[in-house]
């Protein structure tokens, strides 16, 4: 009797189009988000990704939001990646930006640690067939990869390189690697956190640690992911191999990951412009001062590059892009971007379609151009010339020089000089009105953000909606006003404001049709879907001023264990519960748990700490508190934790039971306390 064969081993899965090259493969997932992957493996599975921004708005949770939102990938979007070329896309994760990629691209290859983040990915782009998934650390994977690739990409990526690259300096070990499999004129695209961004400073607990100014204060050197200023990441580059004339700094805002707006030293941002700063999606977060002040101070300054809450940092001839602005969480139909392009002596916008569907929309700004000229001409207000762009990507408007009116308003408000406010409403509403007794066509999108001012010219530099019959000036002007009141800061008010309107001669029941007018208008572009910001607003996460810290009022009791799988603690890998009354299934594999039972100061008195029927000890635990008495502790922070380890590799889990009471501490007693922890010689 002849011997079995043994099966060779298996060293790819086909995923429709997609192949899962899993010849590296460890068996060893050790990057996880827990149970929510399996959710995210389902919902790829069953729908197809232009069903995913409902079950974003079903699921009101933040992994689900971060996996699978199309705004991810604006990102890469912009890049001039083009059809012919070969692109590697390093740790791919669930594909949210490979789908771009393979849209760009001749061939995307992707290397990604995790086999489920893998199938994750080859499941919602089963139907790409340029798409090949490499699952391995990306050390093993790296020596059979090809050294021709046009593009290497990375997204969330370099910060990590401490957890797989051997070396002492990991960072620069890796891009190295990654520079030896670029073909001659190939480039490379890195996008990461700036450890000194603003929104740390203003009250975000750091990322991949989730702890309070963790980054601006150094790190520990205990991190999964450490970030880097923009003089540090350049030195990285630097030493790298890539000369500093081949670095390109841009400047994602609010961040990478939903990425917006698109900066670069040679179209940094204006005055006013950056006021989308409540993006705490993942976690609750302070509020300490406000932010989009902040950052108008920082620009007049010249200082914003260094607190710009991210970098993309790209190698290579610098791209004629200078500025890139995303309406993307719009309808389908009317899903567009605006370039600003820059190159040699030729300075223009272009405003280019995101889907098939709004191509139409775009095209129409032309088409309208000359009717619209004409209705203005002679009357003072220019039109910004448009058409369409020789190459089919949208429609191209001249660049304007000047100041948007919408920032002469704004400065006119913060020195609440109403006099001047008058004159430029007034000159508005005048160039607005020429024309008006006989037309048949309005640009009903004259807000002031839509006019450049630039001496005596006035320039509409937009007009994206218009209306084929004459809209009364009275309703465009409200509109306006209204529109712009939506823009500023909350406690703000815009001096002599009621007798505008008053000279308007609108009624207040037209002011209030025209506001749900604006509204189902909203709605109607938006295709019903909800706004990141409303997605952020019913995921959950709070925020909290200095009032609340200060009072004591409205602190959060919720209690968050974070798991450890093998790159330490990170908000990726958490679960929340109500309060510190914790009975929990812990998977398996964790090496670590941390538990945060509320975010405040407080003395914490532990009644049950137990895993698997174990009582965990005082000696086996570690926090950032000071030990009173056995289970006993004072925390003088706003971020409390205690953590211990579990040495569950490889083994089943098991049940948590955490019962504890907090009670919060007073500024003074917890500034005493921090002065007992110094003489103990704690610090």
């Amino acid at each position: 009797m002849g011997k079995i064969k043994k099966p060779e081993p298996k060293t790819k899965e086909e995923i429709g189009s997609v192949i899962v090259d899993i010849s590296k493969y460890s068996g060893d997932d050790r990057y996880c988000d827990g149970e929510v992957e399996d959710e995210i493996l389902s919902i790829a599975k069953k729908y197809a990704e232009p069903e995913y921004p409902e079950i974003i708005e079903e699921k009101k949770n933040w992994p689900v939001l971060y996996h699978l939102s199309k705004e991810r990938e604006n990102i890469v979007e912009w890049l001039p990646i083009q059809k012919d070329q070969k692109v590697l896309e390093v740790g791919a994760g669930c594909g949210a930006v490979t789908g771009m990629l393979s849209k760009k691209a001749a061939k995307v290859d992707c290397a990604e640690l995790s086999l489920k983040r893998s199938r994750i990915n080859a499941y919602r782009h089963a139907d790409r067939d340029n798409i090949v998934i490499y699952v391995g650390n990306f050390t093993d994977t790296e020596p059979s990869l090809p050294c021709d690739y046009d593009w290497i990409i990375l997204t969330g990526v370099l910060e990590y390189a401490g957890s797989y690259v051997d070396d002492r300096d990991p960072y620069v070990t890796l891009l190295k690697l990654l520079k030896k499999h670029l073909a001659p004129g190939g480039r490379m695209a890195t996008a990461i956190e700036n450890r000194l961004g603003l929104k740390y400073f203003a009250g975000c607990r750091e990322d991949h640690v989730a702890r309070y100014f963790a980054g601006i204060e150094g790190y520990t050197g205990n991190e999964p992911a450490v970030t880097f200023s923009r003089g540090s990441l350049k030195g990285i580059f630097e030493s790298a191999g890539f000369s500093e004339d081949e670095l390109s700094f841009y400047y994602p805002y609010p961040d990478y990951k939903f990425m917006r707006e698109l900066y670069s030293d040679r179209r940094l941002p204006l005055r006013g412009e950056l006021c989308d700063n409540i993006r705490n999606f993942d976690m609750d977060r302070l509020l300490l001062f406000d932010e989009g002040k902040a950052f108008d101070a920082l620009i007049s300054d010249g200082l914003f590059r260094e607190f710009s809450n991210s970098f993309m940092v790209l190698t290579g001839p610098e791209p004629d892009t200078v500025y890139v602005r995303y309406s993307g969480e719009r309808a389908p139909e009317y899903r567009i971007k605006t370039e600003e392009h820059l190159k040699e002596n030729e300075h223009y916008v272009l405003k280019a379609p995101l889907t098939e569907e709004a191509r139409s929309h775009v095209e129409q700004m032309a088409e309208v151009y000359p009717a619209l000229r004409d209705r203005y001409e002679g009357g003072g207000l220019k039109l910004c010339p448009c058409t369409k762009d020789a190459e089919g990507r949208g429609v191209r408007f001249e660049h304007c020089k000047g100041t948007t009116l919408a920032r002469l308003m704004s400065d006119a408000v913060s020195a609440g000089d109403e006099l001047l406010i008058r004159k430029l409403f007034h000159r508005y509403v005048k160039l607005i009105s020429y024309g008006d007794d006989n037309c048949e066509i309005t640009d009903s999108d004259l807000l002031f953000s839509n006019i450049m001012v630039d001496g005596d010219n006035w320039t509409a530099i937009d007009y994206e909606w218009t209306d084929n019959e004459n809209v009364p000036v009275m309703d465009v002007a409200f509109r306006a006003l209204y529109c712009f009141a939506l823009t500023q800061p909350e406690d703000s008010v815009i001096p002599g404001v009621d007798d505008l309107i008053e000279e308007l001669g609108i009624t207040q029941k037209r002011m209030d049709e025209i506001r749900r007018g604006e509204l189902a208008f909203q709605k109607k572009v938006t295709g019903n879907r909800l706004t990141l910001g409303e997605i952020r607003e019913r995921i959950g996460n709070r925020i909290y001023t200095a009032s609340d810290l200060k009072t004591g009022e409205n602190l959060r009791n919720e209690a968050v264990v974070y798991e450890d799988t093998g790159h330490g603690f990170n908000e990726e890998e958490t679960v929340r519960f109500e309060d510190a009354h914790i009975n929990y299934e812990v998977p398996s594999g964790r090496r670590a748990l941390r538990v945060d039972p509320c975010s405040y100061r407080c003395i914490l008195k532990i009644g049950t700490l137990s895993f698997m029927g174990r009582e965990i000890t005082d000696k086996e635990i570690r926090s950032n508190g000071l030990k009173l008495s056995p289970g006993l502790y004072a925390f003088d922070t706003e971020d409390p934790w205690i953590e211990f380890d579990l040495d569950r590799t490889g083994l089943p889990g098991g049940t948590l039971i955490f019962e504890a009471e907090a009670s919060h501490l007073t500024e003074g007693i917890a500034e005493a306390l921090s002065g007992v922890r110094v003489k103990r010689g704690i610090f």
